[in-house]
């Protein structure tokens, strides 16, 4: 990469570069930087599209999800057109359409243990923009390990949450706290919602992100003060702000003064860790099994306000309930897992293993009912209330 602006990029970025901070070498470092952005989603969205118009010079994007219509409405990167085109390559192009200075590399695969250390190694600051607590923990992990700064951004309805973790500062003596400062372990699976359970106002992760790319510029530019060792709570009923000061934990289990994990490995909010995944089909495999008779039971894991609204039928298990609550389900057919999105599915799908039922006998709508519908199919589809091959 050139160490000059050129006349276009001088052009381009002059509104920023008349900013004394930044100026000429702020803009230049920026061209110089690489960031990772995991997530594609709602926090996402406006990250990406700010640091590839601030000029990052190279931004990568992680995220396996393609585009569903119940995105859009805080998803600003994606239109109606785009629903069911990955995730990854339409807001590549946005990025690109936006900005032609910046080069995007994606990455349209879910970060795991095996993947995470590889894929962040080659980028100065990671941004998390996930929604589940796994990947969360799983990040800050990776970056803990291989000395990287995390930006972090949550949100939950109305309330959202900016820290820096893992940063190093100017001297590069010590790092600050990281997320299991905040969270030494991943919450019960039940006590952990997605967008798709607790609901999320449009806005939010819009804020939310966009306070998480002014974070990455601060950083790269070396201006004002880094969220590092404090948690940024923003709260958009009241359009207040407050700042929580975060120290060092020494219980914590990474980076405390015992510290008990050694490597990066995979987190489950369930306490059972599953000796393969979980398999999933899709709205037309399913529909397919069903066609042909295959003995399914469709296993709905959702909440009972969630079930009112719209439901596939099946066999009612909430998550919520799974641990003291057992469903009754044919042990010779095909339980077919669902829930909004996918997520949960998977979680309740583990706790029937860990109540004896076969793991080849399991499997997990991918995407939900969200991707059911979005497939074009009506909720009635399976009129059988078992699934199909009575």
């Amino acid at each position: 990469m050139c160490d000059m602006l050129t006349v276009e990029e001088h052009s381009f970025y002059s509104r920023q570069i008349a900013v004394p901070q930044i100026g000429e070498t702020g803009q230049l470092a920026l061209k110089r930087a690489s960031v990772l952005v995991v997530g594609a989603g709602g926090l996402g969205c406006p990250i990406l599209l700010y640091l590839a118009a601030a000029g990052v010079g190279r931004i990568g994007i992680a995220d396996a999800d393609l585009v569903s219509l119940s995105n859009l409405h805080r998803q600003v990167i994606y239109g109606v057109a785009d629903c069911r085109e990955t995730k990854v390559r339409t807001a590549a192009a946005a990025m690109r359409a936006r900005n032609p200075f910046v080069e995007v590399v994606e990455h349209a695969v879910a970060i795991d243990d095996e993947n995470v250390s590889d894929m962040i190694s080659g980028y100065d600051i990671i941004v998390d923009g996930t929604d589940n607590f796994a990947t969360k923990f799983l990040l800050n992990d990776a970056c803990w390990f291989l000395s990287k700064p995390l930006v972090y951004g949550s949100i939950h309805r109305f309330e959202g949450q900016v820290a820096v973790f893992n940063h190093a500062g100017a001297d590069a003596t010590e790092r600050g706290p990281n997320y299991r400062d905040l969270f030494p372990s991943p919450p019960p699976a039940a006590l952990a919602p997605d967008c798709s359970t607790a609901g999320v106002l449009g806005v939010l992760p819009g804020i939310v992100g966009c306070l998480q790319a002014n974070e990455v510029i601060k950083l790269i530019t070396g201006i004002g003060e880094p969220l590092s060792g404090t948690l940024l709570l923003v709260d958009a009923l009241s359009g207040s702000t407050k700042s929580m000061r975060l120290k060092k934990n020494p219980n914590n289990p990474l980076s405390g003064t015992s510290p008990s994990i050694r490597n990066v490995r995979s987190v489950t909010t369930s306490s059972n860790v599953p000796d393969m995944p979980i398999r999933s089909i899709s709205a037309n495999t399913l529909i397919e099994w069903h066609a042909q008779g295959r003995p399914l039971v469709l296993v709905d894991v959702r909440e009972p306000d969630e079930r009112k609204r719209v439901s596939l039928g099946g066999v009612h298990w909430p998550l919520s309930e799974s641990d003291i609550d057992v469903p009754e389900i044919d042990a010779t057919r095909i339980a077919v897992m669902y829930c909004q999105s996918g997520a949960r599915s998977k979680r309740a799908a583990e706790k029937l293993i860990a109540r004896g039922y076969a793991r080849e006998h399991l499997v997990s709508l991918d995407g939900g009912v969200t991707a059911f519908l979005d497939a074009g199919y009506r909720p009635d589809a399976l009129d059988d209330p078992m699934g199909g091959g009575q």
